[in-house]
């Protein structure tokens, strides 16, 4: 294709064909309300503040909340502010102990990850013990024949002394 077979350039300046005028819109433009008194102005600043209601009557307020632990953990290197159960600070803090275990774990194995990735492999560790427990196959002894026929000799031994 050649240049002379491309369409034309648009036109600039008076060559140019006029424009479309925008249609007008169906309905008028709102009226702009003026600030009420006492009452907050659009920019953020006030005549005179509204009265705020009392501390106890909001939902969340100190007076009807329940004591809250505070508990700072550090799993992967980094510090994670944890609220909990007032009295439970040290179950929690067993708890982190034991995912910051893991996390060391698979630090040490798999070498620096993000930390989305690290939790997440460690919370995965976790439940594939909790799954293994449920089945009943965590900490079982391991069934090689030599141990299991070393195991019948040492029961028989305990019998003949027993008897």
């Amino acid at each position: 294709m050649t240049w002379s077979q491309r369409s034309p350039p648009p036109l600039i300046g008076s060559n140019a064909p006029p424009t479309r005028a925008l249609p007008k819109p169906r309905w008028p433009a709102p009226k702009p309300v003026p600030p009420m008194p006492g009452k907050w102005h659009a920019c953020g600043a006030s005549k005179q503040r509204l009265p705020r209601h009392s501390p106890s009557s909001t939902p969340f307020s100190p007076a009807r909340r329940p004591e809250m632990g505070q508990v700072i953990v550090a799993i992967g290197g980094r510090n994670y502010p944890l609220s909990c159960r007032d009295g439970d600070e040290p179950h929690l803090t067993a708890l982190a102990a034991g995912i910051a275990a893991k996390a060391d774990v698979l630090t040490g194995q798999l070498g620096q990850m993000s930390e989305a990735r690290l939790l997440l492999m460690a919370a995965l560790m976790i439940a594939d013990e909790l799954h293994e427990a449920k089945q009943g196959h965590f900490g079982k002894a391991p069934t090689d024949p030599r141990l299991t026929a070393l195991l019948a000799r040492a029961e028989a031994l305990a019998a003949k002394l027993e008897g």
